[in-house]
């Protein structure tokens, strides 16, 4: 084999160029990393890790990682006179040290000052343009005082994932600020353009935030999109079909500007899992992207931290957003709105459920997808032997281990 001369770069050499191509072949979004280990005969051995998805060794495994966070006296005081403010911080997490990373408190009913217990959003392209984590430009830290048991965000989003609804990935982390340990945290992705490419061909298109309980009919915050005179005319289109009175041209009228798989999936899964504080029962919570591929709009979960958390919800609850509003008036004009309800609705059960069987304990009742025609779908034991249970129309049916 031919050896480089000692001193020839890495991505010159025979191997080198062919890890380079092959990282350079990575899909949309993707990233290369070369991780320099030692040099044996003058020849640099390299591990080449290319990064298809951005943040995907962040969300994909589930350990709890760590993220430090330092702030210079200046800034601290800062945050403490204007807390939504971004200031310059140093951030280290994943063995790598980011600096200049904007840092400013969030959340609500959540928020905590910066003495306590505080929730932050890191931007790490704010203040350095490009730079990311693990090709992440933001993440949130949630402090999750609404959620003791931390996994609320992370169970409401791969539901809607699993059930083809982009909602934002979720993940932990120990978070100390100064050196303070301040906790555990729930780390989520932003609502950025690597989000968007994810799951759309195309992210030029206009993302919107509600904006002090807005919704379509009123001016909601363009959080993405270019500056054009053309932004909120989507959203006066929306708006003017869903209070279309006439119920067969309202029907007409939402298929051509909604992505109906996905604002059906969107709403059923936000009552299935007592989303109370989101869109349908809320208008809260929420993100409105239009994608200019389809010229479709397409609704998007977030703050899922409250998720079953109202056990005394009624089973036909009264609805806050005006498009919901407008569903439950024109869902009977279409037989296939209940056919799309429960695919989508069976894809995030069995997701639901391999993941309990991947996680699974020896001595709990396990659980698993049955497909059944005369009751739509359930839960089979996963040795298919066991006890039926009703609720409403569908059922489960409680596995017991052998012994």
């Amino acid at each position: 084999m031919d050896r480089p001369a000692p001193g020839t770069p890495w991505q010159h050499t025979r191997a080198g160029r062919k890890g380079v191509s092959q990282c350079s072949r990575v899909g949309r979004g993707g990233y290369g990393i070369l991780f320099p280990l030692r040099h044996i005969g003058g020849l640099a051995v390299m591990i080449l890790a290319c990064r298809t998805v951005a943040g995907e060794d962040l969300f994909a495994t589930h350990p709890v990682w760590r993220i430090e966070i330092e702030l210079t006296p200046q800034n601290i005081e800062r945050l403490r006179a204007e807390s939504r403010s971004y200031v310059p911080a140093s951030i280290r997490a994943f063995g790598e040290v980011f600096r200049d990373v904007g840092v400013r408190l969030k959340g609500t009913g959540s928020y905590r000052p910066l003495d306590d217990k505080p929730s932050f959003t890191l931007d790490f392209a704010k203040f350095v343009r490009g730079q990311a984590l693990r090709g992440l430009q933001k993440i949130h830290l949630n402090n999750a005082v609404q959620d003791s048991t931390y996994l609320r965000e992370q169970f409401g989003s791969e539901r809607f994932l699993a059930a083809q609804v982009p909602g934002p990935r979720a993940a932990h982390a120990f978070v100390t600020l100064n050196g303070r340990q301040l906790g555990l945290y729930v780390v989520k992705e932003g609502f950025t353009q690597e989000f968007l490419r994810r799951h759309f061909v195309s992210v030029d298109g206009y993302l919107y935030d509600t904006d002090n309980g807005h919704d379509v009919d009123e001016r909601m915050k363009r959080h993405l999109g270019q500056n054009s005179t053309d932004a909120q005319i989507d959203l006066q289109r929306l708006a003017a079909a869903a209070l279309e009175p006439d119920l067969s041209r309202r029907w007409e009228h939402l298929q051509h500007i909604l992505d109906m798989d996905r604002i059906i999936a969107f709403m059923t899964l936000e009552l299935m899992i007592c989303h109370w504080h989101g869109y349908c029962l809320g208008r809260n919570n929420f993100r409105i992207y239009h994608d200019p591929q389809t010229d479709k709009i397409i609704f998007l979960p977030s703050g899922m931290d409250q998720i079953f958390s109202k056990a005394d919800m009624p089973w036909k609850p009264e609805m806050a957003g005006l498009v919901v509003q407008a569903d439950q008036k024109w869902r009977e004009c279409d037989e296939n709105i209940c056919q799309i309800s429960s695919d989508r609705l069976q894809a995030s059960l069995a997701a639901t459920s391999d993941q309990a069987r991947a996680h699974r304990h020896p001595g709990r009742p396990q659980y698993r997808l049955e497909n059944n025609k005369s009751s739509g779908f359930g839960l089979l034991g996963s040795r298919g032997h066991g006890r039926r249970v009703r609720r409403g129309s569908i059922q489960f049916r409680q596995a017991f281990p052998d012994g």
